[in-house]
């Protein structure tokens, strides 16, 4: 059996790419040295089937020397804001130094499968604000109609067809600075898609034996560096346009993910989806280095999740697959939720930025993005899948992740799992680098040991 220690800064090197901080104070909504209020849903994941009720229960507490009125109000919406469910309004008469506790139900067996909004509106004498909490209903019964071109699959089997013919020309060098006596450490460069130079480093246990392998990916712009773990290898692989190697694929000051985005047969994805291909070429050709070739899990977070999902459906040689808040799902959401926010994130900044330079529709936005959105990737992948979900993610909306997932082949939608975090933006919970740790492992583990 594998060992289970775990190195969170290790999985925070590689899934965040992108994150947002979200508060330190979990389920408090508001305070001040007067009124203190926490908020906790009926069930701690914020994810419920249409016959559980979903609700939360509110604790108000009165600091003051005096006593405080005012009001509660709740409202229910779609998570795209456009349609009101429920809305609650309550009194509130706190008492000199007391405390309240409310249950609220929000009679959500009427609602459809699809997140939604619950905002906290509160007002007393000393104090105003509003917080918003996002939760589930069936998410696992949410129907997404795929917006997949009739010839996706022909683009990428030609795609993958030409990636073969190019010579990887791999070089493999030892790297004496990092190299210890516990591990090897090797730094790996591969041609790949357009004869484009791709790096990364190779971390193998310096013990007998042969080793099974992780492939990790890093978020948006993101750089990896070797990782190592005690019981198995890891290559973490850069794609084109980061590190040094940079300027083979993008000009400079190019923007990475709008670069070529006028043409699918030149836009930059085509390029870093076939980077994760050839990243899984050089473990299946390196077993004489210690590498299981039989035993590989790939996984990232942000750009580095979808990244291992495209690595898994488009490799065939992936056992298992791991993701934290994969973007560029279900892109049609991504643009009509991303234009509600008060602030454009990522990917919308940049998508903006270039239409206004461009001129470019959003009609001609999807000719383009149909064929990289990770939705009409899912039904190529072989193999079980883990991803973990911030609800109050922006960039990432978790009804774009469950789109993604919903569309798994169902018979592996039994060997696999989502979990949801519903205080956290675009990132996941310590507790939930232990899940993917272990998962990684179990997936890892010697069938035959």
């Amino acid at each position: 059996m594998l060992s289970r220690s775990i190195y969170y800064m290790m999985f925070l090197r590689i899934f965040g790419g992108m994150v947002l901080l979200s508060s330190l104070a979990i389920n408090a909504i508001g305070q001040d040295e007067d009124l203190t209020i926490k908020i906790k849903p009926f069930k701690k994941d914020g994810v419920y089937s249409q016959k559980e009720e979903a609700g939360y229960q509110v604790y108000i507490k009165n600091l003051h020397s005096t006593a405080q009125k005012g009001t509660l109000t709740i409202t229910i919406d779609e998570k795209s804001g456009t349609t009101e469910y429920v809305s609650q309004k309550i009194a509130l008469n706190l008492q000199k130094k007391a405390s309240i506790s409310k249950r609220f139900g929000l009679g959500t067996n009427r609602l459809p499968p699809g997140f939604y909004k619950a905002n906290f509106i509160i007002n007393t004498d000393s104090y105003e604000d509003t917080t918003t909490y996002i939760f589930g209903i069936a998410p696992d019964k949410m129907v997404y109609e795929l917006h997949k071109p009739n010839d996706f699959d022909e683009f990428w089997d030609n795609t993958l067809a030409k990636l073969s013919t190019i010579d990887p020309k791999y070089d493999v060098r030892i790297d004496e600075g990092l190299t210890d006596r516990f591990h090897k450490v090797y730094r790996v460069q591969m041609n790949s898609w357009d004869n484009v130079r791709i790096e990364g480093y190779l971390t193998i246990p310096n013990l007998k034996g042969k080793f099974p392998v992780t492939v990790n990916f890093a978020g948006y712009l993101g750089f990896v560096y070797p990782i190592f773990y005690k019981d198995f290898a890891a290559l973490s692989m850069n794609v084109r346009g980061i590190g040094p190697l940079a300027k083979q694929a993008l000009p400079a000051n190019t923007e990475f993910n709008t670069h070529n985005m006028q043409d699918k047969n030149k836009y930059i994805y085509r390029g870093v989806y076939m980077d994760c291909v050839r990243s899984i070429d050089f473990v299946v050709s390196h077993g004489d280095l210690g590498l299981d070739t039989k035993r590989i899990v790939v996984y990232g977070g942000s750009q580095g999740g979808t990244e291992a999902f495209i690595a898994a459906a488009l490799s065939k040689k992936v056992n298992a697959a791991a993701a934290n808040n994969p973007v560029f799902a279900d892109y049609r959401t991504i643009f009509a939720s991303g234009r509600k926010e008060k602030e454009l994130v990522f990917p919308m900044v940049q998508f903006e930025k270039y239409f206004k330079q461009t001129r470019m529709t959003d009609a001609q936005a999807f000719k383009t993005l149909d064929y990289f959105d990770l939705a009409n990737f899912m039904d190529r992948i072989d193999c079980p899948i883990l991803i973990g979900i911030g609800l109050k993610d922006p960039i990432s909306p978790p009804a774009t992740i469950v789109n993604v997932f919903n569309h798994l082949k169902p018979s592996l939608k039994t060997e696999s799992k989502i979990y949801y975090y519903p205080n956290l933006t675009h990132e996941v919970s310590d507790l939930h680098w232990a899940r993917n740790y272990n998962w990684i492992e179990d997936k890892l583990r010697d069938p035959h040991h």
